[in-house]
């Protein structure tokens, strides 16, 4: 093995044909070039494995951290719209609850004289509707009322819709209107009253009107005042409210109410009528067919162009769309209303009579797709993102961040549709896919967990480019409902942008490897410079005294060959050249010294003679004569037969014949003198001896060099004992090369392993820092989007108590100060302390009975049971609100109490009296002459009217089974603490004897 490596050096590196020094710069050079190369190489690979694995570990925590802030942030901002749409539901709950608890009984005989409405009048010992209010004016006798400087108090944030129809809208009153009415003194075609051949019995609300009359429509009419009325706290406890409406069947003619009251426009062009035909189908509530033939004939055939002053609501698509949902809440739309190029979105609700189980009509709330994009737009979780409320059938928006729908150029009635990818945002395969994965999961059993699984499954990449996640709308209960099923999708699409820091980061550190590999590139070319450099200047410091040898040795066998007779001058050390006297102490130094003190001989006056060795020749132990044994050998060949007297020869015995013999002659002859020979003859003795037996001076001629088998194993022997007795690690030389070329060459490598390992723990922290920075600054975003969510949800569900808490204080302020009339009736309400005082709480025998039950139509979770076995008419016939309020210490006329007789009387429960009947109440005596809150009997049957707001707030909350948070609305009174209110199930005036007070409240 070691002879393989050793040919393969010497057909490399070691070439005998190079000269030393180009062999030690090709050896040394290629090795420290590899070297160099192969320390940058593996660097690099380090350095690039280290950041490919940053780069795929950052990515995955990135995108996995994305994914899941998507989603997250999905959910949360679905569950905020979901609160949003849910208080808008709401409103359209509260307007289905007046309309249900004002017609009742539709249309059965009685229904017009309020015979069934759930409001029973203690006086008259019949059912008798609360309040009384002025019939509503037709719409083409508004006044207009809404001004540039009233418009920010009257109709706050709405002021962008009414800019466009102020001009033909009223806030003060709603509006009533038929088919056909008209403003029979208008003669001018131009304007939006005229009706060709209008007459005054257009406008006969008793017959229904001209065009299309029917019975019901003024019963319709009167009780459309109350409604109104109503309307008109709702509308404004809600600020992006722009319409509200009562759209009635009336018997296939249609009628409608809006408040605001507005002018329907008769120069709008009209509409296209989409029939009727949806009246054949069955009314799930009665098993018969929406209307009769009759109902039909009213309507406009499909496909005709009708006037606006023929407006019959029976034939609108919106409205059938509605019915067709059987009383659930629908979104429809977006559109645009006549007179106004910005679009509307329609909550809406079928509405049947509790009764009867015909269908009413539908109630109807306007919002403007501005607020809605506006609320979704403030829910972006990035730049970059966006969002969408889709409906699951068709992808139809029904708001999105883009504005997409908020406004069109049209001002005619018509629909906006606009499809979620044709917006650019979502794929239909993706859509579909999403839409499809959610329709299967509540196909079957389902969890809450499922459905945020699917969330997070939803998030994919479409071919626009963009990362999609979709969440159900409404918001999935907590617990499995088989009746449960989403109508709505809330999309969150995010463009691929936001990889942007993860590519940033990237960037980052692929920079930093670059730089880091340059460098050491760099480091690795100046250490190989500076190898190189130190390897020439080593090579030339150990090569140039034995180029002197070789220069000397050169002219001292020329001058024995071709300048025989001249005078050889040898230089001595003064002549060497600054260099090689620059050359360290190496055995080099002591060869130069040796061969010095050897050719001091050969310089001088006397001639130099070669002489061939004889039997007393001297044995030279130098060990360089072998080198230059084919030197003298050469010069035999060529001047054996020169003499001259300047010349040394060497006698022999030359045969006539320089065949065979002469060459055997020479081998017998050469091992006769190898026996004679001393083996260990002194060098100085045997010269003496030459010289004094020839005398001359004699240069001892090299050993002859023989080659052949025998030869070279003799050779191989003697070095290879060479090799034995001498260690390489006590030689100068071996140590002058390993610190002017080893040493340098670790040194760079080192320098650059140092580098790349100061890189890695340098950029690896940072690369993480700067991960860790993405990922903090994700999630801070992320952090603030959920906090803003979870406030605004917070918000919203404020707004919506609040709501309900303006809509019942407004309509007790009008009630207290006769802004509402109640007529003469005074509404039964509960009282029951005086008969519980001596019962612990839940305990009185008054649960027993029929009136104090608790349907499970109330959907009440402040007891723990629920009465089954109830209609919905009957359950909301239960509803009655209490009063509270003590029998003593009171003012005989007004019932004021100033003073306490404490502790004689309410020390306990049994010592406080309790009024029983409001008849009792000081004032009764005015009877149904009473009004405002002079006596308590005054403040008693006024409040008792509140019932038209409180129930309605009441049922609504607990409507399509949903999770109530209105438990309660009171009334208290400062002037004789006279508490009254409604608080559903609990009953909680049952309880009222057994509170103490504390003594700070004295």
């Amino acid at each position: 093995m070691p002879q393989q490596q050793g040919k393969i050096l010497q057909r490399s590196c070691l070439k005998q044909n190079h000269s030393l020094r180009r062999q030690l710069l090709t050896s040394f050079g290629t090795a420290a070039f590899v070297t160099l190369a192969l320390s940058v190489f593996v660097s690099i690979i380090i350095l690039v494995r280290a950041g490919n694995l940053v780069n795929s570990q950052s990515s995955e925590v990135m995108k996995r951290q994305i994914h899941t802030n998507l989603v997250g942030s999905t959910i949360a901002t679905a569950q905020v719209f979901a609160k949003f749409s849910e208080n808008y539901d709401g409103v359209v709950e509260q307007m289905a609850e007046l309309v249900m608890d004002r017609i009742v009984g539709y249309p059965e005989p009685g229904w017009e004289e309020d015979e069934f409405v759930p409001f029973f009048d203690t006086r008259s010992q019949t059912n008798r509707y609360p309040i009384k209010a002025d019939p509503l004016p037709l719409e083409w006798r508004i006044s207009f009322d809404i001004t540039e400087q009233n418009k920010a108090n009257v109709i706050p944030h709405r002021e962008h819709w009414f800019e466009n129809v102020r001009h033909i809208s009223t806030y003060s009153t709603g509006t009533f209107f038929m088919q056909g009415q008209c403003d029979p003194d208008m003669t001018r075609p131009e304007w939006i009253t005229y009706y060709r051949n209008c007459a005054p019995e257009n406008n006969n609300i008793t017959t229904g009107g001209a065009v299309s009359p029917t019975t019901t429509a003024h019963g319709l009419y009167k009780k459309s005042g109350e409604l109104a009325l109503l309307l008109r706290p709702l509308f404004e406890a809600n600020d992006y409210a722009i319409l509200m409406g009562m759209y009635y069947v009336n018997s296939g003619s249609g009628a409608v109410v809006h408040y605001p009251g507005a002018m329907s426009n008769g120069l709008s062009g009209g509409y296209i009528s989409n029939g009727c035909d949806w009246m054949k189908k069955e009314n799930p509530f009665t098993g018969k067919p929406y209307g009769t033939d009759e109902f039909m004939a009213r309507c406009h055939p499909k496909g005709e162009v009708v006037n606006g002053r023929d407006y019959n609501v029976n034939e609108r698509e919106w409205f059938q769309y509605i019915v067709e949902h059987r009383g659930a809440i629908v979104w429809y739309g977006p559109f645009t209303a006549a007179g106004s190029p910005i679009a509307l979105m329609t909550i809406g609700k079928a509405v049947y009579d509790r009764r009867t189980g015909e269908l009413i009509g539908v109630v109807g709330l306007d919002v403007a797709m501005k607020d809605l994009n506006g609320n979704l737009v403030n829910s972006k979780l990035f730049d970059h993102s966006e969002w969408g409320i889709v409906q699951i059938e068709d992808g139809r928006v029904v708001a999105d961040s883009l504005h997409s729908a908020s406004e069109t150029n049209s001002t005619l009635s018509t629909d906006v549709y606009v499809n979620w990818q044709d917006i650019g945002m979502l794929s239909d395969g993706a859509y579909t896919a999403i839409r499809n994965m959610y329709k299967e999961l509540f196909a079957g059993e389902w969890t809450v967990e499922d459905v945020v699984a699917a969330a997070e499954k939803s998030a994919r990449i479409c071919h626009f480019g963009h990362i999609a996640t979709a969440y159900p709308l409404p918001i999935p209960p907590k617990e499995y409902d088989p009746d449960y099923e989403p109508s709505l999708l809330a999309f969150h699409v995010v463009s691929q942008d936001v990889y942007n820091p993860i590519e940033d980061l990237e960037e980052s550190v692929n920079d930093d490897i670059l730089v880091t590999s340059l460098v050491a590139t760099g480091i690795a070319i100046c250490g190989m410079f500076v190898v190189l450099l130190m390897l020439w200047c080593v090579a030339r410091v150990l090569t140039q005294p034995l180029l002197w040898m070789e220069i000397v040795s050169w002219r001292i066998v020329n001058h024995s060959d071709n300048r025989a007779g001249d005078r050889l001058q040898v230089e001595d050390e003064a002549n060497i050249t600054a260099t090689a006297r620059c050359s360290p102490n190496t055995e080099i130094s002591d060869l130069v010294e040796e061969f010095q003190q050897m050719i001091s001989g050969f310089s001088g006056d006397g001639a130099s003679s070669v002489s061939e060795p004889e039997a007393n020749e001297i044995r030279n132990t130098l060990t360089w004569q072998s080198d230059f044994g084919q030197l003298y050998t050469k010069t035999q060949m060529k001047g054996k037969s020169s003499t001259s007297n300047t010349t040394a020869q060497t006698p022999s015995t030359e045969p006539d014949d320089r065949g065979s013999a002469s060459s055997a002659s020479g081998t017998q002859e050469e091992a006769r003198v190898s026996n004679r020979v001393d083996p260990n003859p002194s060098p100085s003795a045997t010269l003496d001896s030459k010289a004094s037996r020839f005398g001359l001076r004699v240069c001892p001629a090299p050993r002859k060099v023989h080659t052949g088998p025998v030869a070279a194993q003799a050779a191989d022997d003697r070095y290879k004992t060479a090799e034995e007795v001498t260690n390489v690690y006590r030689s100068r030389l071996f140590w002058w090369i390993v610190l002017l070329i080893v040493v340098p060459l670790l040194i760079t490598n080192t320098l650059i392993c140092l580098l790349v390992t100061s890189a890695i723990s340098n950029t690896v922290p940072k690369w993480i820092d700067e991960l860790g920075a993405e990922s903090l600054d994700l999630e801070e975003k992320s952090l603030a989007n959920l906090v803003k969510s979870k406030a605004g949800e917070l918000s919203l569900i404020l707004q919506e108590h609040t709501r309900d808490l303006l809509f019942t204080s407004r309509v007790s302020n009008w009630l207290h100060f006769g802004a509402i009339s109640i007529g003469d009736s005074f509404t039964d309400m509960a009282a029951a302390t005086e008969e519980c005082k001596y019962f612990p709480s839940r305990t009185c025998p008054v649960f027993e009975s029929p009136e104090y039950q608790c349907p499970c139509q109330w959907y009440d979770s402040e007891v723990d049971s629920c009465s089954s076995g109830y209609n919905q008419s009957e359950s909301r016939r239960l509803q009655r609100r209490f009063f509270a309020s003590k029998a003593h210490d009171y003012d005989p006329t007004t019932g004021n109490r100033n003073s306490t007789s404490f502790p004689l009387v309410a020390s306990s429960p049994e010592t406080t009296l309790w009024f029983s009947d409001g008849s009792e109440l000081p004032g009764s005596q005015k009877g149904h002459n009473t009004s405002g809150f002079h006596t308590a009997y005054d403040r008693l049957r006024v409040s008792s009217s509140l019932a038209i707001a409180e129930f309605p707030v009441y049922s609504y909350q607990g409507s399509a089974a949903r999770r109530r948070q209105w438990l309660g609305s009171y009334v208290g009174y400062e002037a004789d603490g006279l508490f009254t209110g409604f608080s559903g199930c609990s009953q909680l005036h049952t309880g009222f004897a057994n509170f103490f007070s504390d003594p700070e409240n004295t």
